[in-house]
């Protein structure tokens, strides 16, 4: 085995990169099938197991109970083009993306208890070992399960509130190559791949409130806290492609992902609804990332993301025979900066425009979500990110970013 201060300070490196690993950039838009259909604009008037991650407070509007199932297939599709005008395209494109929902009353009593097991963060992405920035970054992936119970209590006919406990696990995955010279003078003029896994956990929680202003008004107000998940056990290697290892090493971060605020108002009539809101997302506590390695001084990373927000309109309107049709936008504001920007994380403003039809048979609910969204404002980046080797490599240019999802939900009512 080769061992190397330069390739260790790879590995540090490597790792510093899961702080853009987080947030907006990452986080999996609209969990639920009903959410997808409307745009995120159910915190005022979900009216499905959904609610135990929207809005936990709408629990005790379930009755008997609910659960709600959805399978949804997201496909996006990342490019770059670098200011030569050389495209690099991300090879992932398909990520199928399940969740579970579920809320119930606790007999006659002002309780109800709610459940969500999803996907409320991700990352997959993945590019040619020959890419311009192959030094930087060949792409990576961050999955993370989110266990979230609920309570809520009914304080008057009008009023709920609910508070609830947040679990992630998580694993990471993140590679680049990395030039032989750099590991040893033998290895000169060969490319080397790197890898860096690892996996950890972290505890949040969350508290909502949903109010009846009237009849036909709506208010609700979500709050969840930010969870910090420490990734222990990392393997960090640096091997010959195809062949046997010449260094590796261990190594611990963390991720912080953020604390996040939604809100909507709804208006109910007749023969639907439409809601109004927003969500926010802080991200300016999280400026550095600070990685312990075997053997080496800590890796500092600097973040400085920025705060993200949202505007949301979504609404729904029946038909006959049991259906409806749903729809949405919304508009969202990425954290990242062009000073730290990365093809890792190749996020930017979206426009999202969201469908749907539901279709009701007795206590079983049918959905069929489509789901269309395009990025802007990242025509120009000019970053200050380089490769550490001194091979001159950037990742200045355009990105360009769409995406679709096409989504399945059931939902099933208890007694009626």
């Amino acid at each position: 085995m080769i061992n190397s201060k330069k390739a260790g300070l790879f590995w540090c490196l490597m790792i510093g990169f899961l702080a853009n690993i987080r947030g907006e950039g990452l986080r999996i838009y609209q969990p639920s099938a009903e959410s997808q259909m409307r745009a995120e604009a159910v915190v005022a008037s979900g009216s499905d197991a959904g609610v135990a991650w929207h809005n936990p407070a709408m629990l005790t509007t379930l009755g008997k109970g609910d659960v709600s199932f959805n399978f949804d297939n997201l496909i996006l599709k990342s490019k770059y083009t670098d200011p030569s005008g050389v495209v690099e395209k991300s090879n992932k494109t398909y990520f199928p993306l399940p969740s579970l929902y579920f809320g119930q009353k606790i007999g006659q009593t002002p309780w109800a208890i709610g459940l969500s097991i999803n996907t409320p963060f991700g990352l997959s992405t993945e590019y040619s070992k020959t890419s311009a920035f192959r030094y930087i970054t060949t792409g990576g992936e961050v999955q993370v399960l989110g266990i979230n119970p609920s309570a809520a209590y009914a304080l008057t006919p009008k009023l709920s509130v609910a508070l609830g406990a947040s679990y992630f696990y998580s694993t990471a995955e993140l590679n680049q190559q990395v030039p032989g010279a750099a590991v040893s003078p033998f290895l000169a003029g060969m490319d080397l791949q790197g890898k860096v896994k690892g996996h950890g956990d972290g505890y949040g929680m969350n508290a909502a409130m949903f109010l009846q202003l009237s009849a036909e008004d709506t208010l609700g107000v979500s709050y969840r806290s930010q969870v910090v998940v420490k990734y222990s056990g990392g393997d960090s290697t640096i091997s010959i492609p195809g062949g046997a290892n010449v260094v590796q090493g261990s190594a611990k971060t963390s991720i912080r992902y953020p604390d996040t605020i939604n809100l909507g108002f709804a208006h109910h009539f007749s023969k639907g609804l439409v809601e109004v809101g927003g969500g926010w997302t802080n991200y300016t506590d999280a400026k550095q990332v600070v990685v312990q390695a075997s053997g080496q001084p800590d890796n500092v990373t600097n973040l400085y993301w920025k705060n993200s927000g949202s505007l949301r309109i979504g609404g729904e309107y029946w038909l006959r025979n049991n259906y409806s049709l749903s729809g949405g936008y919304e508009y969202i504001l990425s954290p990242t900066r062009e000073s730290t920007y990365t093809p890792l994380v190749p996020d930017g403003n979206h426009h999202m425009f969201c469908s749907g039809l539901t279709n009701k048979r007795g206590n079983l609910t049918l959905r069929l979500p489509l789901v269309v969204f395009i990025q802007t404002g990242r025509s120009n980046v000019d970053s200050k990110v380089a490769d550490s080797f001194g091979a001159g490599q950037n990742v200045d240019g355009k990105y360009n970013l769409t995406g679709y999802e096409i989504g399945l939900g059931a939902s099933y009512r208890f007694g009626g």
